[in-house]
Parts: C-alpha cells; structure tokens; sequence
C-alpha cells in the first residue's frame, strides 16, 4: 500500500482550485481500503495476548529459564504493572485514533457528496485540506503502531537491582502474540466425543511445545474439566450424546503474560447415540 506524507497530500488551493478532486481521488485510492484494513487489525490486536520479553546481550546464549533466575521479584512485579499499563495505554491510543480516522472519513465523504456539484470556495478548500491532513496523519500513527509485534520497553525499573554487577544485564521488550481461533472448519463432532482444531492468528507455522489450556462445560449440568495440551489439536471424550457443551481454548499464561481479554469459545452439540 503506498503511504502518502501530509506534504504530499494536501496542495495549497493556488496550486488546486477543484480541492473536490483531490479528496475524491485520496478517499478511493487509500483511505477507504484502509478503514476496512484497520479495523481488521484492531480487533486482531484487541484480542491478542501481550507478554514481557526479557533479551541478554546478543553475543550470549544463556537459556530463558537462566535469565528469569537473574531478575529481582519486587522489580519484576513493578515492571510488570508498568508494561501492563503501557499495553493499556497502546490499546487505547490505537482506538483513539481509528475512531479519528472514521471520523475524518465521514467528513470526507460528506464533503465529496454534498460537493458534487457546486464550486468549492477558499474557506471550504481550507478546511477539507486540513481535515485530509489530519485524517492521514492519524492514519500514519495508527498503522506504525498496529504493525509492530516487538516493542522496546523504556520502564522507569530495570529488573536487576542496580548494585548487582556479576550478571549480565537484562533488556525488556514488549511481545504481541496473535489470538488463538478455533478453526470451525475443521470440527468433528460424534455422540461422544469433539476433535478441536486451532491456530494462531498471523502465525505462519506450529510453534513446539506451545501450550493451551483447554475449557469443556456441560451447559445442562454446568460440569467443567479442563486439560491441557501442547499441540494444534485435542479430541476430547467421554461426552454424554445429544448434549450442548461450550468450548474454549486459550494460550497458557507464560511467566512473562501480561495482559489478554480475549479468548475463542464455541457451542457444540454432541450426536444422538444410535
């Protein structure tokens, strides 16, 4: 997609006296795929899980389990309530703005509908060009951030005390998972049993030894088991026939789990027995 600078996009009227135009051709060509676009990747990161990624200096190869045993508990737990509040801070900031986005495309559109067919005057081209600048700008903001899926973290803490010199020092960042989808597709249901499959939204391949946690209700008794397992699949058994049970699958909470609202659930009904 290509990406237009403020500078590039607004011309003074001296240099266009039909500002209609230029909107038009803007609003179909970027803005109008790009609030389908956005919206799109602002419920992918609505639902996704975010988690504190702690890195050592590249030239060693200590192991994550090593590096965890390093870090100070009481800064880790201000560290982590500082990060949490910076994911907070991220989501809504991303609202925010897409709601500014909406709301300059809405002007946008007035502005090309009502304008069809009457001469545009100096004020009118003024305020447009300014509403177009605005619009794209927080555009720009809006897809920097909503790309990104490694962030450094500048925290006021580091999570080593100060003194302490024999270790290496540690580097936070901020890590974006993509939410776990259950993939209806793929269900299979009999009298007794439900073979679940899922995947990992943006996530090209199986990652090993990733763990879920796996949720199953009896919606007549209210009966729950959970499981856990470390693969993309699980076949759950021993179900009652003609019975209604509610699913969920989610991504087990790391050491490093921060913040995650969202989790995939679904309703199924087992065969009557034959």
């Amino acid at each position: 997609m290509q990406v237009y600078s403020a500078q590039e996009v607004i011309p003074t009227i001296h240099e266009l006296p039909d500002i209609r135009n230029e909107v038009l051709q803007l609003y179909n060509t970027r803005l109008k795929n790009s609030i389908k676009e956005g919206e799109e990747k602002l419920q992918l990161m609505q639902r996704s899980s975010f988690h504190l990624g702690i890195h050592q200096e590249p030239t060693l190869q200590f192991a994550d389990s090593i590096m965890w045993g390093w870090v100070h508990h009481q800064n880790l737990i201000r560290v982590m309530k500082d990060a949490t509040d910076i994911v907070k801070l991220l989501l809504n900031f991303l609202e925010t703005t897409f709601e500014d986005i909406i709301e300059g495309h809405q002007e946008l559109e007035a502005f090309i509908i009502t304008y069809k067919d009457y001469v545009v005057d100096s004020d009118m081209a003024a305020s447009m060009q300014q509403t177009l600048q605005r619009t794209f700008e927080y555009l720009n903001d809006f897809e920097t951030r909503i790309t990104c899926k490694h962030v450094p973290l500048k925290l006021r803490l580091h999570l080593q005390p100060e003194y302490v010199y024999q270790i290496p020092k540690l580097f936070t960042s901020l890590i974006i998972k993509g939410p776990v989808i259950i993939d209806r597709s793929a269900l299979c249901v009999t009298s007794n049993t439900v073979h679940l499959h899922w995947e990992v939204a943006g996530q090209q391949s199986e990652v090993p030894n990733e763990e879920f946690n796996i949720c199953v209700k009896n919606l007549d008794t209210d009966e729950l088991r959970q499981s856990t397992c470390q693969s993309y699949n699980i076949q759950i058994e021993d179900l009652l026939p003609d019975t209604q049970y509610w699913f969920y699958v989610k991504r087990a909470d790391d050491t490093g789990f921060l913040y995650g609202q969202w989790t995939d659930n679904i309703v199924l009904q087992t065969d009557i027995s034959k």
